[in-house]
């Protein structure tokens, strides 16, 4: 399986478009806001975030022995935006807990657009 990369907001960041082109080095109109509803991810990629939600969650929370959620319900908490990275045609799919933003890097081979019919 390709490799999924993850990295966390600096502190005090505001704008989703920026931040990523600063953290992945690129332009900024390389960075393209994409829905997530016209996005599919490998199911490798589901399990993986699933598993990294549940991490993240241990790390920010008191008492992780009380989370009890499927991962479908952990993955609820990925946030409705993603963004196409136009150098590495790479998704970046945000995830937010308890403030602190994470960023998932899926690779192009892991996702695709949504074949969409026009009426």
């Amino acid at each position: 399986m390709s490799t999924i990369h993850g990295f966390q907001s600096p502190a005090g960041a505001s704008s989703l478009g920026p931040t990523i082109a600063s953290l992945l080095e690129v332009g900024d109109s390389d960075v393209h806001e994409i829905d997530f509803s016209d996005v599919m991810v490998a199911q490798d990629v589901i399990g993986f975030l699933g598993n990294m939600t549940k991490e993240l969650l241990h790390r920010y929370l008191p008492n992780p022995q009380l989370i009890d959620s499927s991962f479908s319900d952990l993955i609820g908490t990925i946030d409705r935006k993603a963004f196409w990275i136009g150098k590495t045609e790479s998704l970046i799919l945000t995830l937010d807990i308890i403030g602190n933003r994470h960023f998932f890097q899926i690779p192009r081979e892991l996702w695709e657009t949504k074949a969409r019919r026009w009426n």
